[in-house]
């Protein structure tokens, strides 16, 4: 569904053609798809990035570029020239000179870095994954998201403008309750999100180790 469909269904359920402007109808589309997308992680959005290389001359003041749509990271790891996989933890950015030899990694996120921490005596590709931001809605493109859902969009766009609602300061809770039928569709999304991930793991609640706290407080 494009945003100029929406639009129009949107104009649709508002029972008036043209009440919805398609420089408002666009703007309003790309409110509630960034509110949705920042709600969780979802599973739609999970990319693979293996851009970046690690060699022995790298340290922990080395900079590497993240990918241009990132976000933030779900899991970061290593892979040695025989596909060996070695996950590496995070730490905070400002601990990147306490935990400089050892095997985890720091993000600069005002500027978009990310450093690995340790010493590295062979070459390694870094597998990153990590959740994207999706590209501005324009009148002929359409979400990222399963089609099913995308009427979510429209509903709440006739919502949001037809009672008023300041779009600015809405919460995506607060959206949502406005409109009875696309909460029920957020809903049918969000659970088969939760579906995927329940796959992921069996249908098992999985297995955790003992915490490894990188950053204990002492006191």
């Amino acid at each position: 569904m494009t945003v100029t469909e929406m639009i129009s269904f949107a104009n649709d359920l508002l029972d008036e053609e043209g009440r919805l402007s398609d420089s408002l109808g666009v703007l309003l589309a790309n409110h509630i798809k960034d509110l949705i997308e920042a709600e969780r992680n979802w599973n739609f959005l999970l990319k693979r990035d293996v851009s970046i290389s690690i060699t022995s001359a790298t340290t922990f003041e080395t900079a590497n570029d993240l990918p241009s749509d990132f976000t933030y990271e779900k899991r970061i790891g290593i892979l040695d020239s025989n596909n060996n996989f070695q996950e590496v933890k995070p730490v905070s950015y400002v601990f990147k000179e306490t935990y400089r030899d050892t095997n985890s990694y720091c993000i600069d996120e005002a500027n978009q870095k990310i450093y690995f921490l340790g010493t590295f005596s062979e070459s390694y590709t870094a597998v990153i994954y990590y959740f994207y931001k999706t590209d501005d809605l324009a009148a002929a493109t359409e979400p990222v998201w399963n089609e099913r859902f995308h009427k979510i969009i429209p509903f709440l766009m006739a919502e949001i403008h037809g009672s008023g609602i300041d779009y600015d300061s809405i919460e995506m809770s607060k959206a949502i309750a406005q409109s009875k039928q696309g909460g029920l569709l957020y809903n049918s999304m969000k659970a088969m999100d939760n579906k995927i991930n329940l796959k992921a793991i069996n249908g098992a609640t999985p297995i955790v180790g003992e915490p490894v706290y990188m950053n204990r407080i002492n006191f």
